[in-house]
């Protein structure tokens, strides 16, 4: 929305640490996203005196945004991010992002959690249904797609942190132990940690809600928008939490696929789809989906075989027979694919897609 150009808005170019401390302003909002700490100098933005500037340019009740990343990273580094933040924001609150981002958000108020309760309305305000809509997601869901990421509160942030080593000006280790853990691949154990820690804890009861009420369309909304970023593993984790909700959605039970094939887990997507067609006999959503993976994994005659039986279920329902053909299009089967394409001619004319495949 060309928001450099806005009449409010003014860049500055130069050193974010030194702004900070030097600055006379005060902020309602200061978002830190920095480069990685193992790149030489960005540990200084990771320290506790970085956190006491920052929160002394910040007006009463203001906020920080301080990301960290949990890929490349040791435990005992990121743990160490999180209490030296802790430190100086006792009030935060820990989100999992994406596949890979942990965001720290603290206050200079006195109860961050409270604010929570103000998502369903706020999201409604000014320019943020426009924003969201353009990350496709839609007003209604967005108060459970935002929350949903909410990993912990301030006694799972201390709890987190306890015993970590603080980043201090002085004692700067974690410019030193960062680069180490470069190609530690340890994504997992991390994001695994946090969410165990916040699994124990007890939720807000704003988050709680939103997840005990949410049916398969919110957790589908939540996959497509990971799957666009390329989270794929919170892609994956959310469409099968929504074909859990119903077996029968089209949209999550594709997403799930595609989202498998991003994060290496197509031997449990499609144990699970073959799981749900063996114990749901009149189930042709699931069977069509199981085709198409098989495709995709190059078990041609077992995918025929699985969507010519979901065709023998519904046959006037051309979204199995498209699905056959689409598959022996891209084989260039077109002895196969004739007579097909003249079933779907029998059964829907009109549509684009029978044409195309005539």
């Amino acid at each position: 929305g060309h928001a450099l150009q806005a009449p409010a808005v003014r860049l500055v170019t130069g050193d974010g640490r030194s702004h900070v401390q030097l600055a006379k302003r005060q902020y309602d909002v200061i978002i830190s996203e920095p480069s990685n700490p193992w790149m030489a100098g960005v540990a200084a933005l990771f320290t506790r005196e970085f956190f006491e500037a920052a929160r002394s340019r910040l007006k009463p009740g203001g906020l920080i945004c301080q990301w960290a990343h949990t890929y490349e990273i040791s435990d005992s580094d990121l743990r160490s991010i999180a209490a030296t933040f802790a430190s100086v924001f006792p009030e935060g609150t820990m989100w999992l992002v994406g596949d890979g981002d942990l965001l720290l958000i603290g206050t200079t108020g006195d109860d961050i959690v409270s604010r929570l309760t103000h998502m369903r309305e706020r999201v409604g305000v000014g320019s943020v249904p426009a924003l969201l809509g353009e990350m496709g997601i839609p007003q209604d869901a967005a108060p459970f797609v935002l929350l949903s990421h909410f990993a912990g509160g301030p006694s799972e942030l201390e709890s987190y942190g306890q015993g970590a080593v603080l980043q201090a000006d002085d004692r700067m280790a974690l410019e030193f132990s960062a680069p180490a853990a470069m190609y530690a691949r340890t994504v997992n154990q991390n994001v695994a940690t946090i969410t165990a820690l916040s699994a124990g804890g007890e939720l807000p009861p704003v988050v709680s809600s939103v997840l005990e009420v949410a049916d398969a369309r919110p957790w589908t909304v939540r996959g497509t928008v990971a799957l666009q970023a390329a989270a794929y593993g919170i892609a994956y984790e959310s469409f099968r939490r929504a074909t859990a909700l119903d077996d029968r959605n089209v949209a999550a039970l594709r997403g799930a696929s595609d989202a498998a094939a991003g994060a290496n887990r197509l031997d449990d997507a499609q144990q699970w789809l073959a799981a749900r067609a063996a114990g749901d006999p009149r189930n042709v959503p699931v069977r069509v989906e199981l085709s198409r993976l098989l495709t995709i994994r190059g078990d041609s005659e077992r995918a025929i075989a699985v969507v010519t039986d979901a065709i023998r279920m519904e046959p006037e329902n051309p979204v199995p027979r498209e699905q056959l053909a689409s598959f022996l299009g891209d084989l260039g089967d077109a002895s196969r694919l004739a007579p097909v394409a003249d079933g779907l001619a029998a059964i829907t004319p009109e549509r684009d897609e029978t044409r195309y495949y005539q």
